[in-house]
């Protein structure tokens, strides 16, 4: 909540400001069950890590447009999954650290 509000107010302060939010995940390969009633789709597979990260990017956008109360602002906010390309710990590829949200400010 108070990122969703706080984003909100940098951007209508910063009007040249976009916001994109990126998925990643590790290399694992996604092999399980995953439930998406949640989001009101149906039940299926995730087919690669692109595909994870960039429904968890899009969750998180989700969650965040919430706290949006101008729509003019919503097209400047993005999502988009890097799958494993971008791993945070190299050393340790299976590590919590390369499953992660982040959120870039873009001027």
């Amino acid at each position: 909540k108070l990122i969703g509000e706080n984003l909100f107010k940098f951007m209508k302060e910063n009007k040249n400001l976009s916001v994109l939010i990126e998925g990643h995940t590790d290399p694992k390969p996604v092999s399980r069950m995953v439930n998406f009633n949640r989001l009101k789709t149906s039940c299926g597979y995730f087919e690669d890590n692109f595909q994870l990260s960039t429904l968890r990017a899009t969750n998180v956008r989700n969650s965040i447009i919430n706290f949006i109360y101008d729509s003019t602002l919503l097209g400047r906010i993005g999502a988009s999954g890097y799958g494993d390309t971008r791993l945070q710990d190299k050393e340790n590829i299976y590590s919590p650290k390369n499953r992660r949200i982040e959120i870039r400010l873009v001027f």
